[in-house]
C-alpha cells in the first residue's frame, strides 16, 4: 500500500529524533514487520533486514529480535540486492 512506502524510513527517524531528545533510551524493532510481505523469499527478507540494521543502528536502534549470525553482512549482499532493498526501506522512489 503507499500510505506504508514510508514507515522503514519515519521508524528510523523517530529512532533518531527521540534518541537525540532523550539520549538514555533503548529502542527494540521488530525486523519481521519490515519484511512480511516477502515471507517465503529468505534470502531477500535476510537481505531487507541486513539492510534495515545497516541504517537504523547508527541512528539509534539498540535491541531486535533477531539471529545475527543467519544474517548477511551489509558489504557482502550483491549490490543490485542492496540497492532495491534502500529503495524500498529508505523510500527513494518518492
Amino acid at each position: 500500500l503507499p500510505e506504508h512506502n514510508s514507515y522503514g524510513l519515519d521508524f528510523i527517524n523517530a529512532v533518531a529524533e527521540i534518541k537525540r531528545q532523550c539520549p538514555c533510551v533503548s529502542f527494540s524493532g521488530g525486523l519481521s514487520n519490515l519484511s512480511f510481505s516477502f515471507r517465503g523469499l529468505t534470502s531477500l527478507r535476510d537481505a531487507m533486514h541486513t539492510v534495515f540494521l545497516y541504517h537504523a543502528v547508527p541512528k539509534g536502534l539498540n535491541m531486535s529480535i533477531v539471529n545475527p549470525g543467519g544474517l548477511p553482512r551489509y558489504q557482502d549482499i550483491d549490490a543490485k540486492t542492496r540497492q532495491l532493498c534502500e529503495e524500498v526501506i529508505l523510500n527513494k522512489s518518492a
